[in-house]
């Protein structure tokens, strides 16, 4: 199962996410981690981020999946 968590800056997505994470031992993943890692401010940075962020939900494993803009 997937959960997605969608929302502006602040709007407190982490903090769902972190709320979830304290019922659930579901692996989390978010966009912005993927942008700080692999996205240096170009274009070329912003797909790399998005590509191996799409990469990273696989099937059959619970995630809370927290996406802000989409790169």
């Amino acid at each position: 199962m997937k959960v997605l968590i969608l929302g502006n800056i602040g709007a407190g997505k982490t903090t769902i996410i972190n709320s979830l994470q304290s019922h659930l031992s579901w692996e989390s993943i978010s966009i912005d981690d993927f942008r700080r890692r692999f996205g240096n401010g170009n274009v070329l940075g912003e797909n790399e981020a998005r590509i191996q962020f799409i990469q990273s939900i696989k099937p059959g494993v619970n995630q809370l999946i927290e996406i802000t803009g989409y790169g």
